[in-house]
């Protein structure tokens, strides 16, 4: 008689590609956890803005997940409530749209996407105006806490808040601390644009803002050599140097400009 053949089992794939299904398979289990979680977390941020009338500037937003840029959204800009148009991000999650400003003054820029919307304010400036740009750090000491020149600050620039529109300018760790300080009604309504000097003024003076002055630190007085009035409250080469902030109202009423 032949001897009977064991019944037949299906033969299980090598322990290295098992391994490597397993792989994929908690692979594509975490990218798409990770998905969902950012979805939920998703946000559109639009930061704050200068420019002057008729003169056209570039308006820029980034969409966010909760840990990672999410880039390809589509997003509706308003200046208020007057629709400016559509951006579609990229991979980065910047989207630009071009804007002229047609009348002067603060407005509320808005940006929204899928329910989620994110704000910025824009100060547009008539050529006539006498802008203020003020450094956070160095003019208002909030670096270093110091609330008795917050208090002096505070209360010379809302005494020239109605003749000189104000500009607020932070480094990135600074930006929501002044807005945390003007949301508070300590110092008045204004743009908080974070950026450093090198950056900020070459692109104010394309845009033809018309810079009055400028207070804060010598590195800001250098970078302004165009700017009528450039006051500083730290020693330094460069610059006027003021000791309080009292002295600020008649070294505007004394610029001329060049």
């Amino acid at each position: 008689m032949m001897a009977s053949r064991p019944p037949h089992r299906q033969a299980r794939p090598p322990a290295p590609r098992r391994a490597t299904a397993i792989c994929a398979v908690l692979a594509a289990g975490l990218v798409a956890a990770l998905t969902a979680r950012e979805a939920q977390g998703q946000a559109v941020r639009m930061p704050d803005d200068v420019g002057t009338v008729g003169v056209p500037l570039v308006l820029r937003l980034r969409t966010t997940g909760r840990l990672l840029p999410a880039g390809g959204r589509l997003v509706h800009l308003y200046l208020e409530q007057q629709p400016l148009g559509r951006v579609l991000t990229g991979a980065d999650g910047y989207g630009f749209l071009k804007h002229t400003p047609a009348s002067p003054g603060l407005f509320l820029l808005r940006a929204r996407m899928d329910g989620v919307e994110g704000t910025g304010r824009l100060l547009v400036a008539a050529p006539q105006d006498k802008v203020v740009l003020v450094e956070v750090t160095a003019a208002l000491g909030l670096g270093r806490l110091d609330r008795a020149l917050r208090d002096a600050a505070a209360a010379v620039l809302r005494g020239l808040a109605d003749r000189y529109p104000i500009v607020y300018l932070t480094g990135r760790m600074a930006g929501g601390v002044a807005r945390q300080w003007i949301a508070a009604g300590d110092g008045p309504p204004g743009v908080v644009v974070e950026s450093t000097p090198s950056r900020l003024l070459p692109r104010l003076a394309a845009r033809k803002v018309p810079l009055w002055a400028v207070i804060g630190s010598p590195e800001l007085a250098a970078a302004a050599t165009w700017v009528p009035v450039r006051l500083t409250l730290v020693p330094g080469s460069s610059g006027t140097r003021i000791k309080r902030w009292e002295d600020v109202p008649a070294h505007l009423e004394k610029g001329e400009r060049k």
